[in-house]
């Protein structure tokens, strides 16, 4: 263990052809790679901060979609992901423009072709770069949408058009679920 940890730290780092070796005097592997990773992983990851909240946030936002019966009073996770704009004096999603904006992209993308997108695209697809989004955040940009009546959702054979629903409490409560269900842009 030891000679490993020395290999790893007299090794060489590179990346986009710049050296970034961890120092001299280094001597934890972990904190080393931490410091390598700090500064290449938002240059491989540019929109990753259109998608940073803390997970624990993040399922607060879900709950809150689901059981509330206006966007009054959310959680802070919606203002400091700008997923809200004020219009008339009343909360409403910002669609046009942002993470929304780039998941419907994807769902109006695969309707397009004649398929519709499942949670499991949506979620492998946004975690690839140059995005690095979480399955939750993910998850509630999703929950958004259905929630702003600009998608509906399918599971288990049924059509879910509103989100405070059993049936999307259920879909968007489970993992399994959310990732077999399917998505496509609300017609009319």
């Amino acid at each position: 263990r030891r000679l490993l940890r020395a290999a790893c730290l007299a090794g060489n780092v590179f990346f986009r052809g710049n050296d970034r070796s961890p120092g001299e005097n280094a001597v934890d592997v972990g904190r080393s790679a931490s410091e390598v990773l700090g500064k290449v992983l938002p240059q491989v990851f540019e929109r990753f901060k259109e998608a940073s909240a803390k997970p624990g946030d993040v399922k607060k936002g879900l709950e809150a979609l689901l059981t509330a019966e206006n966007l009054r009073g959310l959680p802070p996770v919606f203002a400091s992901l700008g997923l809200l704009r004020d219009e008339k004096g009343k909360p409403v999603f910002r669609t046009e423009c942002g993470p929304l904006a780039e998941v419907l992209s994807r769902i109006t993308e695969r309707a397009n072709y004649g398929e519709s997108a499942s949670g499991r695209l949506l979620s492998e697809e946004f975690a690839k770069e140059p995005f690095g989004w979480e399955f939750e955040a993910v998850r509630l940009f999703v929950l958004a949408l259905l929630r702003a009546g600009i998608i509906d959702a399918t599971t288990k054979g049924q059509t879910i058009d509103s989100a405070t629903s059993h049936d999307a409490r259920e879909t968007f409560s489970n993992n399994n679920l959310f990732r077999q269900a399917s998505f496509r842009p609300r017609k009319g």
